[in-house]
């Protein structure tokens, strides 16, 4: 099958949608984060592919996005039973966010690390998630 840009564009779509990257604003969200231009991102979001590589690199690596998988909409090895179903790349995204919640509320236990990887990795937007999470845990004074 012949890849179409429109094929790309919603390909994207469900992986930043996966990766907790608000609908509203998006492609200024991006721009926000990777220092690109919004015609760029654009672009992107509607199935270009990128001309500047490393600028595509920086994306990739942002939002934990498989730069073959995203050329040739390739996601054979994402889903694998060796995560217990999660993709690798959600996976790892979910890694990081926990890593960062970590070193902005230092203290955290094992137990608590554990229970937010399972909350963030098993929902369909994960920023929203970390955020009521953090609101809760500042209410009562976590």
């Amino acid at each position: 099958m012949e890849v179409t840009k429109r094929n790309r564009g919603e390909w994207l779509e469900k992986i930043l949608d996966a990766r907790g990257v608000p609908r509203y604003g998006r492609a200024a969200y991006i721009c926000k984060k990777i220092g690109c231009s919004n015609a760029v991102t654009a672009g992107w979001l509607r199935g270009s592919l990128p001309q500047d590589l490393k600028l595509a690199m920086n994306f990739c690596s942002e939002f934990q996005i498989n730069l073959k998988g995203w050329v040739y909409l390739d996601d054979g090895a994402d889903l694998t039973m060796e995560n217990g179903g999660i993709p690798g790349e959600r996976l790892m995204f979910t890694v990081k966010m926990v890593r960062e919640y970590e070193r902005e509320h230092p203290g955290m236990s094992d137990e608590q690390f554990a229970w937010l990887m399972q909350r963030l990795a098993n929902t369909n937007s994960p920023n929203e998630t970390l955020n009521d999470i953090a609101q809760v845990i500042d209410m009562f004074g976590g």
